[in-house]
């Protein structure tokens, strides 16, 4: 099995080689599983949409070459070229809201919170913490694909989500960041190659 987590943005010819060299190296009827987010998200306000014009032009800038297509659209196509089999796929929506949230248990902020004592909190407000600690971790995948491409010196550290009017933009509309999941399976038998005289 190979396994491709969270791929940085990159050009689609990179991406074209790493798909090739999974299924080189899978044995027949081995797994390829694969998970990122999408450049571009769901119900986006003017705040947003111009945030993330900004971000495309500022990843243009870095790596001209660089890929803005939604990732899981190049992925699915690049699969099917390369001959593997039985895609299972599905696209998530995950909240990005901006928010933070205090705790009515000891004032202590989301993050210093771990998951089974909001698990056991069957109140409302713990019902918000564990969407507000989902909505954080999904605004670092989206970042850690998205804003740096290049070396860390050519991007800065600022986000689209640094930004208290998309954050409260988002908060508002319900933006949501797709998440896609894939799982494909490399064929028992290899492609059929044309014989020549």
């Amino acid at each position: 099995m190979v396994v491709l987590r969270f791929l940085k943005a990159t050009p689609s010819s990179n991406l074209r080689r790493i798909i090739a060299e999974c299924m080189r190296v899978l044995c027949p009827l081995g797994c390829l599983e694969i998970s990122c987010v999408d450049i571009d998200l769901s119900n986006v306000g003017p705040c947003t949409r111009r945030a993330m014009r900004g971000l495309k032009a500022q990843m243009r800038n870095v790596q001209p070459s660089v890929s803005l297509r939604p990732a899981s659209d190049d992925i699915q196509v690049l699969l099917g070229n390369h001959g593997f089999e039985n895609l299972r796929r599905c696209v998530v929506g995950l909240p990005c809201e901006g928010a933070k949230i205090q705790s009515a248990s000891g004032g202590r902020d989301d993050l210093s919170l771990v998951l089974e004592e909001l698990l056991d909190d069957s109140s409302r407000q713990g019902d918000k913490m564990i969407l507000s600690m989902v909505a954080q971790v999904a605004r670092l995948w989206h970042s850690s694909s998205y804003q740096t491409v290049g070396t860390s010196s050519d991007i800065p550290s600022v986000t689209i989500w640094d930004e208290n009017r998309v954050a409260e933009e988002c908060d508002r509309m319900g933006t949501k960041i797709r998440l896609f999941l894939g799982h494909v399976q490399k064929p028992k038998t290899g492609r059929k190659r044309a014989m020549s005289c």
